[in-house]
């Protein structure tokens, strides 16, 4: 549905010219003027996770293998067939536009909401968060960056929801593109949320079309985790989840 098809972005790939720079610089922050933590020579192995929209050119989140070791950084520009595959493949994704009913005997029995899907993550208190097993509760998971100040306001908002309704069979998780965890902590530092805040390195925002330029971004989920509203924020989104709450 929303996800990202491997083989598309394989046929994508092949209809790409396979010509780069000799040497592409993975960074260690989001500014060409920062330190450089490994080099991409043409074919290495890497993923493309998320972008973010800066003042002259995009930063791109990346994994990639390295002399046999895992490495994480950024990449500036469309300057690596994989990246070039990836905005390809997101402009080709269509994105979510989910409304909340009013209540559940609004659709017809047969309908089903599309299914966001299970994902697991250690979260920044050290602490495995598994999606599936907040079946059972309404959930929002809050797609947001460091790097985009707007979004720690959103991961706030959703916090507050949160605290507001976890007695009632709430449950809330903030996901950052950003896959730093040092970065994650100390913005965190700053914010204190108590809801669990994870890194994205499997690609679950990829998989949903949301890159860092959309940020912030959350789902609502409904007891069966299937996506029932999506890209609501403040006002919007608290009346969302009282109406459903409400329902409960």
């Amino acid at each position: 549905m929303l996800g990202v098809n491997p083989s598309l972005i394989l046929v994508t790939l092949l209809q790409i010219p396979s010509s780069m720079p000799p040497t592409v610089p993975l960074l260690e922050e989001c500014s060409a003027g920062s330190r450089t933590v490994a080099t991409i020579t043409p074919g290495t192995e890497l993923q493309v996770h998320w972008s973010l929209a800066g003042d002259s050119s995009t930063c791109y989140g990346v994994s990639a293998v390295v002399e046999g070791k895992d490495v994480k950084g950024y990449v500036i520009g469309q300057v690596l067939p994989e990246i070039v595959a990836f905005e390809r493949q997101r402009a080709a994704t269509p994105q979510p536009r989910v409304q909340p009913v009013r209540n559940e005997s609004e659709r017809p029995p047969a309908a089903r909401y599309p299914a966001f899907g299970d994902f697991s993550a250690i979260d920044a208190k050290n602490k495995r968060f598994v999606l599936s097993e907040t079946k059972g509760k309404i959930t929002l998971v809050c797609f947001w960056s460091p790097l985009v100040v707007r979004s720690g306001n959103e991961l706030l908002e959703v916090n507050r929801v949160a605290a507001r309704w976890r007695g009632k069979g709430l449950a809330a998780v903030g996901v950052s593109l950003d896959l730093e965890r040092e970065e994650v902590l100390e913005a965190l530092e700053d914010l204190r949320v108590n809801v669990p805040v994870v890194t994205d390195p499997h690609g679950v925002a990829a998989r949903h079309g949301i890159s860092g330029h959309q940020l912030p971004y959350t789902f609502v989920l409904n007891e069966r985790q299937e996506i029932i509203a999506a890209g609501l924020h403040e006002r919007e989104l608290e009346s969302a989840v009282e109406r459903l709450m409400s329902q409960k």
